[in-house]
């Protein structure tokens, strides 16, 4: 008996909408379903996201810095919340969950203390 593939190429090849399911790991319930994006809505989002990369890149660093203090500051502050959501849809406890974006705040933070200049980068 064959077996079909399951690969994205087939998923992007049907014509019938596709379904995306969010399943608690831990009860086998669905949580959430979403439709999945056409190829043209996938191209487009990669395109975006690859011109973002670029101007990302070009941003000051003193503008980088900012977004990732201001990343690790909402991941501490709600970090309880995102814990409930991470054994939602990944079966952890909501004490590992918590613990996850607290670990990830203090990782946004570590990669902040790089100088407000430029310049003092370039010498």
């Amino acid at each position: 008996m064959a077996r079909e593939s399951r690969g994205l190429g087939s998923l992007l090849s049907r014509r019938e909408p596709v379904s995306i399911a969010t399943v608690n790991p831990t009860t086998g319930e669905v949580v959430k379903q979403f439709e999945a994006l056409s190829e043209s809505e996938i191209e487009s989002r990669l395109a975006r996201a690859a011109a973002m990369a670029l101007t990302w890149r070009d941003a000051p660093l003193a503008r980088r810095k900012a977004v990732l203090m201001r990343a690790a500051d909402l991941l501490e502050e709600r970090q309880d919340e995102y814990g409930r959501l991470m054994a939602l849809e990944m079966g952890k406890t909501v004490r590992g969950g918590a613990g996850e974006a607290a670990k990830c705040a203090t990782t946004s933070a570590f990669c902040c203390p790089v100088p407000s200049s430029e310049s003092t980068l370039l010498g």
